[in-house]
């Protein structure tokens, strides 16, 4: 008796799939072009609207102290301190909120009218309003008769 063995070929493709999608998975589309952050970073959510874009970062526990705005050649970064309460007597066991530095970038289309950027704290979720320019908005034309 000689021993069979059986190939499954959805076995075999597995690692090829493995090694093509999971750059897909491992970096989601994004809004930006240039998104650098650190591995203790907030999650961002960032949508488009007819009027603005809108940035809202998860922040539970900060205050507006400890984040800082900033925008410069169509970059917006966030940026943030908080350090973990150290007190005589206190030993930690777990600590599973986010403590330290951190820094997110985005690039941000130029069609932004940033003297209008406003921004805010609010149950831990800072959101950040970036009103498009009017010559930015979409706009209806009107489609004349012509006798």
């Amino acid at each position: 008796m000689t021993n069979l063995m059986l190939r499954d070929p959805v076995n075999d493709l597995l690692p090829i799939f493995s090694r093509q999608i999971n750059p897909f998975l491992q970096s989601p589309l994004s809004f930006d072009t240039g998104l650098s952050s650190s591995v203790n970073a907030p999650a961002v959510v960032v949508y488009e609207t007819k009027d603005e874009y809108v940035f809202q970062a998860e922040l539970p526990g900060w205050t507006r102290d400890q984040i800082s705005i900033d925008f410069e050649n169509q970059t917006l970064t966030l940026s943030g301190q908080r350090d973990l309460w150290q007190d005589e007597g206190r030993q930690y066991h777990r600590v599973e909120g986010f403590y330290g530095q951190f820094t997110r970038s985005f690039t941000v289309p130029g069609v932004v009218n940033f003297d209008q950027v406003e921004a805010q704290l609010k149950d831990g979720i800072l959101t950040i309003h970036l009103p498009k320019r009017e010559e930015a908005k979409p706009r209806q034309i009107e489609v004349k008769q012509v006798a």
